[in-house]
């Protein structure tokens, strides 16, 4: 059975709300643009994967009000932020728990599936969960843009190159895929979803802004990813001091990961592609 592997699943609640909080800071913007313009309105079935602290799911609340609803799933659950009477927060497993088919207006997730063992089996479940005619959106990061060295500053150099060494190691403990971002559009086209968009960005950012101050808050998960002995791992290590002193220096700038966003609708008469090829070798 696929499983999850949170990278910051060592976090205490507090500390991991902290650095969720960043990041709705981050991208919070981004994702409620793309919301409104698939028409988020009154009355929705919305379903939240990989809800978090919670910001995505209350703005969702106060959109579809009190004759819509809204379930908020996560597999922490308690990280969630208070929230009113027609959102449900459960705490569910998307790579193995049953969800309802065929039952949500919009199905969305923000920085989840490059975590996932199988993010494909997740995505089959979301896909599953979409009413015909409902939105699919997912939301990824990709390093795809982050340069491996910078020549203009030793301080920036320093930290893109041990920035890839880290997420070599994350994605060798399959904890993390760093080059995920890319696969949100072609993973929509797979599912024979309509009307597929997709967009991303990047942003030269300053230390001290919010999504540095959340990576500084993952420096002690990449130090525990290198705990051996060896030369390279103990230089690593030494990295995460050197790192968290940067990341709140206002005289730090670099780049952030690219951050893309899919979406699609799905069909009236939607068939999974596995069972499509299923039916076809029958044929």
């Amino acid at each position: 059975m696929a499983e999850n592997k949170y990278l910051a699943s060592s976090l205490s609640v507090r500390a991991d709300q902290e650095r969720l909080a960043l990041m709705e800071q981050t991208f919070d913007q981004t994702t409620i643009r793309h919301l409104e313009a698939l028409g988020v309105a009154s009355g929705w079935i919305c379903l939240e994967v990989g809800a978090g602290y919670g910001s995505i799911t209350c703005w969702l609340e106060n959109r579809v009000g009190p004759k819509g609803k809204v379930v908020a799933t996560d597999l922490r659950p308690e990280l969630h932020r208070k929230v009113g009477n027609t959102v449900e927060i459960r705490k569910h497993d998307i790579l193995k728990d049953d969800i309802e088919k065929d039952h949500y207006d919009l199905v969305h997730c923000r920085t989840l599936l490059q975590h996932l063992s199988s993010p494909e089996l997740a995505l089959s479940h979301m896909a599953e969960a979409t009413k015909p005619g409902g939105w699919l959106m997912i939301e990824e990061l990709d390093n795809c843009m982050l340069p491996v060295s910078d020549y203009h500053s030793p301080s920036v150099d320093m930290i893109y190159k041990n920035i890839h060494n880290f997420l070599e190691v994350a994605r060798s403990k399959g904890t993390l895929d760093p080059e995920f971002g890319r696969r949100v559009r072609p993973l929509l086209e797979q599912l024979q979803f309509e009307e597929i968009g997709n967009e991303g960005f990047t942003r030269i950012l300053r230390g001290g802004e919010p999504w540095l101050k959340s990576q500084s808050l993952l420096m002690g998960v990449w130090r525990n990813l290198v705990s051996g002995e060896s030369a390279e791992e103990t230089k690593m290590r030494a990295f995460c001091d050197e790192a968290e002193r940067l990341l709140d220096d206002p005289s730090f700038y670099c780049l952030m990961p690219a951050f893309f966003t899919a979406w699609g609708r799905k069909p009236l008469k939607w068939v999974a592609p596995e069972k499509q090829q299923v039916d076809d070798s029958r044929k």
